[in-house]
């Protein structure tokens, strides 16, 4: 994640195409936010940084998230599933 903990939560949706590598680019340098998930559900699971080389030193290990993931967690966690979530 870039930005560690500190400036305003940022979150780029369809994550693979151009536009997401710019943003992607102007929130890496940018003082006062910080990525907190790349979205896409073409390739959930997958670096980011395999997808936009140029980027690959400042993303590190960040990786695409998807939607459908990201509802099925907030699900299983309202309901005190979170213990069967993948490394719980």
């Amino acid at each position: 994640m870039i930005g560690g903990t500190q400036g305003i939560p940022t979150i780029v949706l369809g994550g693979t195409g151009y536009v997401a590598g710019e943003l992607l680019r102007l929130i890496a340098g940018h003082p006062q936010l910080r990525l907190a998930a790349v979205m896409s559900d073409s390739q959930p699971g997958e670096s980011v940084g395999k997808a936009f080389p140029h980027l690959a030193a400042v993303l590190g290990d960040t990786t695409f998230s998807s939607k459908a993931a990201r509802r099925s967690s907030a699900l299983m966690e309202r309901n005190g599933l979170s213990s069967m979530l993948p490394g719980q």
